[in-house]
């Protein structure tokens, strides 16, 4: 779900960007392909135009991150809200093996009782 965000994201802002301009099909494929596909075009093109698209191309890269991020924290944060609500309760007097035998002799660290015969 993350990547396909980051994809549609970096797709979207990269062919926005580069629509009033005519790229080779070939080239437009190697950008929208990847950021490193794109940062391999700038650097092959280099100059201003290539520091743009550099540029274009880790700016889009970093927009898909924030929202796929973003949207997977979402999804984690309402998992736990809907855990916290809908799973039960648990009865603290129903841990009486970790509350007994606090004292290692069978008896509970709180009362005053003899230890337990086992037999």
């Amino acid at each position: 779900m993350i990547g396909s965000l980051l994809n549609s994201r970096y797709q979207d802002m990269m062919t926005s960007a580069l629509a009033p301009h005519h790229v080779p099909h070939a080239i437009m494929e190697t950008i929208l392909g990847s950021v490193g596909g794109a940062l391999a075009v700038a650097a092959r093109a280099g100059g201003i135009l290539g520091a743009e698209l550099g540029e274009l191309a880790r700016s889009a890269f970093a927009s898909g991150m924030d929202l796929g991020l973003a949207t997977g924290a979402c999804v984690a944060a309402a998992g736990c809200v809907i855990a916290l609500v809908a799973l039960p309760s648990r009865d603290r007097s129903a841990d009486v093996p970790a509350a007994e035998d606090a004292l290692g002799d069978g008896r509970r660290a709180d009362d005053g009782e003899q230890p337990r015969q086992h037999r």
